[in-house]
């Protein structure tokens, strides 16, 4: 019902139409890279023939991810407004009852790291592999040359400044080096909104989760997910749901460690929890509807 709601928004409000096309199969539209058919989603597709989900009289934009951290954000992490357009995508803790923290209060670093280094049994996503995972690396020089590229690739999310005050878009000299990274503002629940790289010729900000998440990775280290499995990152993170800490020598950081939970944006209905609110005896109306709050199933 959510896949579907989400593709005929998009066939309404075509993001690609100079292709022809109304989306496409990678992380800009809710991944699935044109895996294959699965006996399961099948059915479930023609168990719910024709359902959408509503919110008013307009179609719900119904987005989802891998799994959650404990907590899922708003959509003011990708546009301010959308927390006014999309009221019922809201930051919220995923479990019911034996709540133990707020939205705001996830926002100070002191209280989301308890969080993020603590595990509530009662959190629908608590026993998968993906609610708490651990990424370190000694290459600091790796991330120097993705703030670069960054920088030049996406001017809106990417600024430096010389003196800490004005922002822009100018380059730093070459060499820098990095000597502190510091997050300087979480979103609700959590998230990672804007990180600032501190640097010998200047300072760097980098704005928006999915930025934030890609200039941190070295490209080879793999996460530790909290089962032990090991995960190839690749040039991502897999949330922006975490902490840092950091190594240091010689007015320099040396390496990072990052220790976080969830894999995906954190937006709407995290598909982990949905399958375990399943597996407790919730129906698909019931589970839309504590993801997407105030929306309606209709035909």
């Amino acid at each position: 019902i959510s896949a579907r709601t989400y593709a005929y928004h998009k066939m309404i409000h075509s993001g690609l139409s100079s292709y022809g096309a109304n989306l496409d199969d990678s992380a800009t539209y809710q991944v699935y890279n044109n895996i294959k058919e699965n006996v399961n989603t099948t059915t479930a597709v023609k168990e719910t023939r024709g359902q959408l989900l509503y919110a008013g009289n307009e179609l719900a934009e119904t987005y989802y991810y891998s799994t959650s951290c404990g907590f899922g954000t708003d959509a003011g992490i990708w546009n301010a407004n959308n927390i006014i357009t999309m009221p019922y995508l809201q930051a919220k803790e995923m479990t019911i009852g034996n709540y133990t923290y707020t939205s705001e209060a996830l926002q100070t670093e002191e209280e989301f790291q308890k969080f993020i280094s603590n595990k509530n049994q009662y959190h629908f996503e608590a026993e998968e592999s993906w609610y708490r995972w651990s990424y370190e690396h000694e290459k600091p020089e790796n991330i120097a040359e993705k703030l670069k590229n960054r920088l030049e690739k996406y001017p809106n999310y990417v600024f430096t400044s010389v003196d800490g005050i004005s922002w822009g878009n100018q380059p730093l000299e070459e060499g820098f080096v990095i000597t502190d990274i510091q997050i300087r503002k979480r979103g609700m629940g959590g998230t990672i909104e804007e990180l600032l790289i501190i640097t010998d010729r200047g300072n760097i900000l980098v704005k928006n989760e999915y930025h934030i998440r890609a200039v941190l990775t070295d490209g080879e280290t793999n996460a530790v997910l909290q089962n032990g499995d090991s995960y190839a990152c690749g040039n991502l993170l897999p949330s922006a749901f975490f902490v840092i800490e950091l190594q240091k020598g010689e007015n320099q950081v040396t390496g990072i460690k990052v220790t976080g939970g969830g894999f995906g944006h954190g937006v709407g209905m995290s598909q982990n929890g949905a399958k375990n609110l399943a597996n407790l005896g919730y129906g698909a109306k019931e589970i839309l509807e504590f993801y997407y709050e105030g929306c309606e199933v209709r035909k």
